[in-house]
């Protein structure tokens, strides 16, 4: 049996440890800090907790709660709150194929906001409201070098020695821009360099190592805990459930293995021709100045053949793109109730890239050619490598081979910015960045 003194002896040593663990956690980054301390570069980054959970969730932090308001790197309350309400709104103007419901960072980022929110802040929204609602130029400028480090090592191709030397530099330059912006000359404000910022560092090494910026296990394995827990019914016996689940999933699998006609892991859509969603081209709109008079006209000139009200062209409303998702146009979402819009896109014209708002699809039968009736963007500006401008009031004849891909917008009062999905979604399952089975939401 232990003795009193024992007791009070190994109490008093767990109080001690508990406070130099305490202590030892708010100086790690004193640590971090000085020259004798080496970096932990032995285990695997994991992407989505560094970059977007830990890196984006402080900086925003910062940002809005924990600086000064005579600090250049504050966002006093008002700005934040607008900028809340601005991304609520963007949203609408963002594919539902690309991502989900964006929540207003400013009275929802405390309770649960999804990792696919944070990157829909780093790499989308930041520095477009930013920009327009005057945040900070400097401010702004040190973080978009973070969306580059984290763009650049979030793709897959390949690179060589002279890229990760250019990144690291990068990565040299951000870190001491965000010192000499977020701490200065102030000791007290030494905190702001957390370790999560600091690893940022190691990211070329890995590179080098895995060839890319992978999955670390523990996201693995937070993904497949999570997934499985919701699918747990049980109270009385949630292990044995979870038994049940893995050896139904696993089975399912070497089914389909034997049988494929058996796998049902994805559903198959209704296949749908390049163009489709007829929108009737009607009398008074062929007799009379109209707006198809408009289309049609532009559509001649690019035949290069006289103006002719007589040809028989067929109006669409939709046109499908490389990989399954489908454009929509402006015609075709006044036609239905529709909450996101999916009529913006950027294409490639003679190696030029350019964005458009679609209008309407014309094809004329009996020829291979179709056509996105479409307001161009002009006035082209590019922000931190982020490309913005103006809608032109003319239309452009643009034939549909050249359309890329989908974009968002977010409409500011000086410029339209263009959001481009970024390859951090690819690397989530669908369901993890809120999407599900793209629906056709104005019925017809």
């Amino acid at each position: 049996m232990e003795t009193i003194e024992e007791l009070e002896s190994a109490r008093t040593e767990k109080e001690h440890q508990k406070i130099a663990y305490s202590s030892g956690i708010s100086h790690f980054s004193i640590c971090a800090a000085s020259p004798a301390f080496s970096h932990p570069s032995f285990f695997p980054l994991d992407p989505f907790h560094l970059f977007y959970e830990n890196c984006m969730a402080f900086i925003w932090e910062l940002w809005v709660k924990k600086s000064d308001t005579n600090e250049i790197i504050h966002m006093d309350s008002d700005m934040a709150s607008q900028f809340g309400e601005e991304v609520e709104k963007a949203v609408k103007t963002l594919p539902l194929s690309i991502c989900e419901l964006i929540c207003n960072p400013y009275t929802k980022c405390s309770s649960q906001y999804k990792v696919y929110e944070w990157m829909a802040l780093l790499h989308w929204y930041i520095i477009p409201l930013g920009w327009e609602l005057g945040f900070n130029r400097r401010v702004l400028a040190n973080f978009a070098k973070f969306v580059d480090i984290v763009e650049t090592a979030m793709s897959h191709s390949p690179k060589s020695n002279e890229d990760l030397a250019q990144l690291y530099d990068l990565v040299v330059s951000f870190l001491n821009e965000y010192e000499d912006l977020y701490v200065g000359d102030d000791p007290a404000k030494v905190s702001r360099c957390r370790l999560c910022i600091w690893q940022l560092i190691h990211v070329p090494m890995h590179i080098e190592w895995n060839g890319s910026i992978r999955f670390g296990s523990q996201a693995t394995v937070e993904r497949a805990i999570g997934e499985i827990g919701h699918k747990v019914r049980s109270k009385k016996a949630p292990f044995a459930n979870i038994a049940t689940i893995l050896f139904e999933r696993a089975n399912n699998k070497v089914l389909a293995l034997l049988y494929p006609s058996l796998d049902i892991s994805s559903q198959i859509r209704k296949k749908r021709e390049h163009l489709y969603q007829p929108i009737t081209i009607k009398n008074e709109e062929i007799e009379g100045p109209s707006e198809y008079w408009e289309h049609l006209a532009a559509i001649c000139d690019d035949l290069q053949i006289d103006f002719d009200s007589s040809l028989k062209f067929k109006r669409w409303g939709k046109c499908v793109l490389p990989g399954g998702t489908t454009l929509k146009s402006r015609i075709s979402e006044k036609a239905g109730q529709v909450s996101r819009s999916s009529k913006y896109f950027e294409a490639i014209k003679q190696g030029e890239l350019l964005f458009g708002e679609a209008l309407a699809f014309y094809s004329l039968p009996g020829y291979n050619y179709s056509v996105v009736i479409c307001h161009p963007l002009e006035q082209i500006n590019v922000i931190f490598k982020r490309w913005c401008g103006q809608w032109s009031n003319s239309i452009m004849v643009l034939e549909t081979s050249n359309i890329t891909k989908l974009v968002g917008i977010v409409k500011g009062k000086q410029y339209v910015h263009m959001l481009r999905k970024h390859v951090g979604l690819g690397l989530l399952k669908a369901e993890e960045y809120g999407l599900e089975d793209e629906i056709e939401e104005d019925g017809n």
